[in-house]
Protein backbone atom coordinates (compact mmCIF):
# COMPACT_ATOMS: atom_id res chain seq x y z
CA UNK A 1 0.00 0.00 0.00
CA UNK A 2 1.86 3.02 -1.30
CA UNK A 3 -0.03 5.83 0.55
CA UNK A 4 0.61 4.13 3.89
CA UNK A 5 4.33 3.74 3.15
CA UNK A 6 4.49 7.41 2.20
CA UNK A 7 2.74 8.28 5.45
CA UNK A 8 5.25 6.26 7.45
CA UNK A 9 8.19 7.89 5.63
CA UNK A 10 6.78 11.37 6.22
CA UNK A 11 6.16 10.87 9.92
CA UNK A 12 9.65 9.60 10.77
CA UNK A 13 11.02 13.11 11.16
CA UNK A 14 7.89 14.21 12.99
CA UNK A 15 8.42 11.60 15.69
CA UNK A 16 12.00 12.78 16.17
CA UNK A 17 10.74 16.34 16.67
CA UNK A 18 8.11 15.10 19.11
CA UNK A 19 10.68 13.12 21.09
CA UNK A 20 13.12 16.03 21.15
CA UNK A 21 10.49 18.45 22.41
CA UNK A 22 9.32 16.03 25.11
CA UNK A 23 12.93 15.60 26.26
CA UNK A 24 13.43 19.39 26.35
CA UNK A 25 10.24 19.89 28.38
CA UNK A 26 11.07 17.06 30.77
CA UNK A 27 14.67 18.06 31.44
CA UNK A 28 13.85 21.72 31.96
CA UNK A 29 10.97 20.79 34.29
CA UNK A 30 13.18 18.52 36.37
CA UNK A 31 16.09 20.97 36.55
CA UNK A 32 14.19 24.10 37.59
CA UNK A 33 16.22 24.55 40.76
CA UNK A 34 19.51 24.14 38.91
CA UNK A 35 18.91 26.40 35.89
CA UNK A 36 16.49 28.83 37.52
CA UNK A 37 12.77 29.27 37.19
CA UNK A 38 12.81 31.97 34.50
CA UNK A 39 15.22 30.13 32.24
CA UNK A 40 13.29 26.93 32.82
CA UNK A 41 10.07 28.62 31.72
CA UNK A 42 11.72 29.93 28.57
CA UNK A 43 13.10 26.48 27.72
CA UNK A 44 9.72 24.87 28.37
CA UNK A 45 8.08 27.43 26.07
CA UNK A 46 10.61 26.58 23.36
CA UNK A 47 9.79 22.90 23.84
CA UNK A 48 6.07 23.71 23.65
CA UNK A 49 6.58 25.62 20.40
CA UNK A 50 8.59 22.73 18.95
CA UNK A 51 5.90 20.29 20.07
CA UNK A 52 3.21 22.43 18.47
CA UNK A 53 5.19 22.59 15.24
CA UNK A 54 5.68 18.83 15.18
CA UNK A 55 1.98 18.30 15.90
CA UNK A 56 1.12 20.55 12.96
CA UNK A 57 3.41 18.55 10.68
CA UNK A 58 2.01 15.27 11.99
CA UNK A 59 -1.59 16.36 11.44
CA UNK A 60 -0.72 17.60 7.94
CA UNK A 61 0.70 14.21 7.02
CA UNK A 62 -2.30 12.45 8.53
CA UNK A 63 -4.67 14.66 6.56
CA UNK A 64 -2.77 14.10 3.32
CA UNK A 65 -2.99 10.34 3.93
CA UNK A 66 -6.77 10.57 4.19
CA UNK A 67 -6.97 12.76 1.09
CA UNK A 68 -4.78 10.41 -0.95
CA UNK A 69 -6.64 7.32 0.24
CA UNK A 70 -10.35 8.20 0.61
CA UNK A 71 -11.58 4.59 0.62
CA UNK A 72 -9.36 3.62 3.50
CA UNK A 73 -12.18 2.63 5.86
CA UNK A 74 -14.15 0.65 3.29
CA UNK A 75 -11.19 -1.19 1.80
CA UNK A 76 -10.73 -4.64 3.38
CA UNK A 77 -7.15 -4.93 2.13
CA UNK A 78 -6.12 -2.04 4.38
CA UNK A 79 -7.40 -3.66 7.55
CA UNK A 80 -3.84 -4.26 8.75
CA UNK A 81 -2.94 -0.58 8.47
CA UNK A 82 -5.98 0.79 10.29
CA UNK A 83 -4.52 0.12 13.72
CA UNK A 84 -1.49 2.25 12.89
CA UNK A 85 -3.62 5.09 11.62
CA UNK A 86 -5.84 4.91 14.72
CA UNK A 87 -2.71 4.93 16.88
CA UNK A 88 -1.53 8.04 15.01
CA UNK A 89 -4.81 9.74 15.89
CA UNK A 90 -4.29 8.71 19.51
CA UNK A 91 -0.77 10.13 19.49
CA UNK A 92 -2.13 13.43 18.21
CA UNK A 93 -4.65 13.50 21.04
CA UNK A 94 -1.94 12.80 23.64
CA UNK A 95 0.29 15.50 22.19
CA UNK A 96 -2.55 18.01 22.46
CA UNK A 97 -3.00 17.07 26.13
CA UNK A 98 0.75 17.43 26.72
CA UNK A 99 0.75 20.81 24.98
CA UNK A 100 -2.08 22.08 27.14
CA UNK A 101 -0.52 20.76 30.34
CA UNK A 102 2.94 22.14 29.55
CA UNK A 103 1.53 25.53 28.68
CA UNK A 104 -0.49 25.53 31.90
CA UNK A 105 2.56 24.70 34.03
CA UNK A 106 4.54 27.54 32.49
CA UNK A 107 2.01 30.22 33.38
CA UNK A 108 0.58 28.85 36.65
Amino acid sequence: MKPFKDFVQNTKDDTVYILLSIIIITISSLCKSVIGHKLSRIIILLGVFLLGYSLTLYLTHLKSFYINNPNFYQDNSSLIYRKNIYASCGVCFLIIILLLYSTYTVFF
